[in-house]
């Protein structure tokens, strides 16, 4: 049950950053997945917006 409530929090946070990040295909998000710093590096790329800031955003979408 708990694997459950925990995939559908990533589920969650992962549907967020798409919405916030739409130029992010499903395919990097995946590749992304389990690493932080990663994405951070993906959406960097596309969006050349600070560490900082993606982080911030990803920790109120994970948090939340």
């Amino acid at each position: 049950m708990t694997s459950d409530k925990n995939q559908a929090r990533i589920d969650e946070a992962e549907a967020k950053i798409k919405k916030q990040w739409g130029k992010l295909t499903d395919d990097e998000v995946m590749e992304a997945r389990g690493s932080r710093d990663k994405l951070i590096a993906k959406i960097q790329k596309k969006y050349a917006e600070s560490r900082e800031a993606i982080g911030d955003k990803i920790d109120e979408f994970t948090n939340s």
